[in-house]
């Protein structure tokens, strides 16, 4: 039997910020300084992970950040109107375009509220409660997992690195799909290199594999599935 699977978004982009902030909480735990390369991004290869990373608990988390509030709001800064072309058609049109424009600039120029204690304390609670949730890993990386892990399972996908289980020590390891040669070696991926459009071509492989009956599962994201057919015998 061939299974086929199709996926609307592989979640790769809430997975990097989940990685990022265990990367962070790692280092500040350890007081080693994160790893990062030439460009400023975090070097995940560098770390070993517990198991899969879960993208729905870094999604609640970032979302209880952004707003929930621990502050009192900004003051609205008013829209001053243009001076009119001709100047001003009386005298009280000009002091209350001048108290306008003195009102938004001393606005802009006021320091950001202080953070309430109270809010800061609730709001560390109810991050704290969300990572002793247990709330499932991300699905692409657990259906490649549950299904024989990438021996098995073809991935067409856009995504640039997955976390993989090493079968022999157990430990989990963020991996590279392309995009320059991994550091992990044994996770049976043979990656294009140095060649033009490396996703593609890694796809196109993955899809003969699946094809020839070597691999007996594909898996393929919205971003691939483009003109795409498949068969196995």
């Amino acid at each position: 039997h061939a299974i086929v699977i199709g996926l609307q978004s592989t979640g790769e982009a809430g997975m990097e910020v989940a990685l990022e902030e265990l990367a962070e909480s790692l280092a500040e735990s350890t007081g080693k300084n994160v790893r990062r390369s030439d460009s400023g991004k975090i070097d995940f290869e560098d770390m070993t992970l517990s198991g899969l990373v879960s993208t729905c608990s870094s999604i609640m988390t970032n979302f209880v950040r952004n707003h929930f509030p621990i502050a009192l709001p900004l003051a609205e800064v008013p829209k001053v109107p243009e001076i009119p072309p001709n100047g001003f058609a009386s005298e009280s049109e000009r002091l209350e375009h001048m108290r306008l424009s003195d009102l938004a600039e001393r606005i802009k120029n006021e320091p950001p509220p202080e953070p309430i204690p109270e809010l800061v304390e609730r709001r560390n609670a109810i991050l704290e409660s969300i990572r002793s949730l247990d709330l499932p890993p991300n699905p692409l990386d657990d259906i490649i997992d549950r299904l024989g892990g990438v021996e098995n399972v073809a991935e067409m996908t856009g995504r640039t690195g997955r976390i993989l289980r090493n079968k022999k020590s157990g430990k989990y390891r963020y991996v590279k799909r392309f995009g320059g040669p991994s550091k992990q070696k044994s996770y049976g991926l043979s990656m294009p290199v140095s060649r033009e459009d490396e996703n593609d071509r890694l796809n196109v492989v993955e899809k003969r594999k699946f094809m020839e009956g070597k691999k007996s599962v594909a898996i393929i994201s919205d971003a691939a599935s483009t003109g795409i057919s498949l068969h196995a015998d």
